[in-house]
């Protein structure tokens, strides 16, 4: 999609429909026909970001059937490959640049990605793994600590050798488990 090469190269700010046509080599006006305008077109960037990522997370998780934990750090790790990866994509999906309550598939795919979590975290309360809690909160707080650690290695905050794909796997894995021992089920404690 040129939409996307666009933002890799300059950014929200440096997308518009007609660089868009000029890089599909169609006419100006071509675009026009299926974005109302330059936020509808980041809209549809942003919503096909969430459908990879929720695909990539299901993919890790199918991995681990029969073991909800194991499902549950390979999505996290899934989510953090997706974002180094697809950076740019990764920042518009999150940033203010556009809302999903103007886009209604923009927040399906947001919620779809999000139920995964949620669905992956009742799997381990099931299990009795996690504690039992509203799934939903315990998502939230999966999120915000991959999403935070995520977003610090995007911005190159940690030393370079924390960097490397086999250092983010290991430092992932490590949130994850400090995570999951806080939310572990308090009849393994």
């Amino acid at each position: 999609m040129c939409a996307s090469e666009m933002l890799n190269e300059r950014g929200p700010e440096g997308v518009s429909l007609r660089g868009a046509a000029r890089m599909a080599d169609v006419s100006q006006t071509a675009p026009y026909r299926h974005f109302k305008n330059k936020e509808a077109l980041l809209a549809a960037v942003s919503e096909a970001g969430f459908l990879a990522l929720t695909e990539l997370a299901r993919r890790a998780q199918a991995a681990h059937q029969n073991a909800p934990l194991k499902a549950l750090e390979a999505s996290a790790k899934a989510y953090v490959r997706f974002a180094i990866q697809n950076h740019s994509q990764y920042r518009l999906m999150f940033g203010t640049a556009v809302r999903g309550s103007r886009h209604p598939g923009l927040r399906e795919a947001a919620m779809a990605a999000m139920s995964n979590i949620v669905d992956s975290i009742i799997a381990c309360q099931q299990s009795n793994h996690l504690r039992q809690g509203d799934p939903k909160d315990q998502a939230v707080v999966m999120w915000s600590l991959v999403h935070g650690l995520t977003s610090s290695l995007i911005d190159e905050q940690f030393p370079i050798e924390a960097r490397s794909p086999e250092a983010i796997d290991r430092i992932t894995g490590y949130a994850m488990a400090c995570l999951i021992e806080g939310m572990g089920s308090r009849s393994q404690n």
